[in-house]
């Protein structure tokens, strides 16, 4: 209740231009409530329902969270500004990294291949050898 409170106090603040939350939480904090409180145009990791749907359709200027934002800079900058086509796979697909950095490959017209970095499936290996851009594992639920 205190923190949610706290995140009301941040929302109505003018002064407050964006908020974060470190997740992972702490177990008796239910992470959904915390980022549901955040209103979109405050949400810096894109987490809330309304910018994670802007995400996944495709807008123009949704917010991403800054680490598959920063991989996709970091793609663009080594295969170049256009990633249609690419063979991309993505291990992991937690909230923060896994399925944000799928969606932005998707949205780049990119074949996105999801796996889990402890699945016991013994394609995976075949997998991650046949893509043409490939993102590390992105927390430890994957």
């Amino acid at each position: 209740a205190e923190l949610l409170a706290l995140i009301g106090e941040l929302n109505e603040d003018p002064a407050i231009h964006g908020i974060l939350v470190q997740l992972p939480v702490p177990k008796h904090i239910d992470a959904n409530h915390v980022i549901d409180a955040i209103r979109p145009e405050k949400d810096a990791d894109g987490l809330t329902p309304v910018n994670a749907g802007r995400l996944m359709a495709g807008i123009d200027g949704a917010i991403a969270p800054c680490t598959p934002a920063g991989c996709m800079i970091l793609l663009h900058e080594a295969l170049g500004a256009d990633l249609s086509g690419q063979n991309a796979v993505v291990v992991g697909r937690s909230l923060l990294v896994g399925k944000p950095v799928a969606q932005l490959l998707l949205n780049a017209n990119c074949t996105v291949t999801t796996t889990l970095l402890r699945s016991s499936v013994p394609e995976k290996s075949a997998v991650t050898r046949a893509a043409d851009c490939l993102t590390p594992s992105d927390d430890t639920t994957s």
